[in-house]
């Protein structure tokens, strides 16, 4: 018969709603914020004690954020919503179980700081209901980095003149995106629907409907703009903070030091 910890395996990161509550109240309780660091890094083994040390790790080190920013806000006066603090409610569980796969699941490092920052803010936010929430920590869990740092580069105001310069690059034909961050970029727009294509009236469209059915060529990168969602995205996970301006200008060379291929 397969034990417990085999089932677990099978179906990814599941924790019970009881521990889950436990944890959840240590991560954003009174006593949230160092003091309690060593408390939350074994509840974040604990967690995915099925799992191999980096997930257990990266867990335990979202977990420690949350806390500390969590901390932060409740000494400026700022309170924790009921139901994300609420250790009974089935939805404050469902959210700290998708944070926790997250987590574990996110392979490059940088992704974690998001997370947790995405976490923190939706606790504070009661504007956010708990099925937005879910649908920002599962974006954020498809997003690779790059991704998040294309999200941020569309967006910044100080980077317009420079995507202007990759599309007039583009229509000399003096570069030509590569194909992989072409993909992502493209991926941002048709499956995630984080970037769309800004339309009169300030609406945005989805770019299946323009650049050849949506891939995402030089020419048609300083008319991409993140959608509604994906400003959510950067205001809660903090992108700006996170995003540094030196991954913003490699990002920036990736994209127009890349010569078009012979014909």
């Amino acid at each position: 018969m397969e034990s417990g910890r085999g089932k677990a395996i099978q179906a990814g990161v599941r924790i019970g709603a009881a521990a889950a509550g436990g944890w959840l109240s240590t991560v954003l309780g009174p006593e949230a914020g160092p003091a309690v660091a060593e408390t939350i890094s074994e509840a974040g083994v604990a967690a995915v004690a099925f799992l191999d040390d980096r997930k257990s790790d990266r867990v335990s080190r979202t977990l420690i954020e949350i806390s500390d920013e969590a901390a932060t806000r409740i000494a400026a006066g700022e309170k924790v919503r009921a139901e994300i603090a609420d250790p009974e409610s089935d939805d404050a569980t469902a959210l700290f179980e998708a944070v926790i796969e997250a987590a574990a699941q996110s392979v490059e490092d940088r992704k974690r700081a998001v997370i947790a920052n995405v976490y923190a803010s939706i606790a504070f936010d009661p504007s956010i209901t708990i099925a937005d929430a879910l649908l920002y920590i599962e974006r954020i869990r498809a997003c690779s980095w790059r991704q998040l740092v294309a999200l941020q580069f569309l967006q910044a105001g100080e980077r317009a003149q420079e995507r202007e310069r990759i599309v007039a690059a583009g229509q000399e034909g003096d570069i030509d995106i590569a194909p992989a961050l072409s993909a992502e970029f493209s991926e941002l727009g048709l499956t995630l629907e984080l970037i769309g294509t800004g339309i009169p009236g300030g609406r945005i469209s989805n770019p299946s409907t323009t650049f050849g059915g949506g891939q995402l060529t030089t020419q048609s990168v300083a008319a991409m703009t993140p959608t509604a969602v994906g400003h959510e995205l950067i205001r809660l996970g903090k992108l700006e903070d996170e995003v540094g301006e030196d991954e913003l200008d490699a990002l920036g060379r990736a994209i127009a030091d890349t010569r078009p291929g012979p014909n």
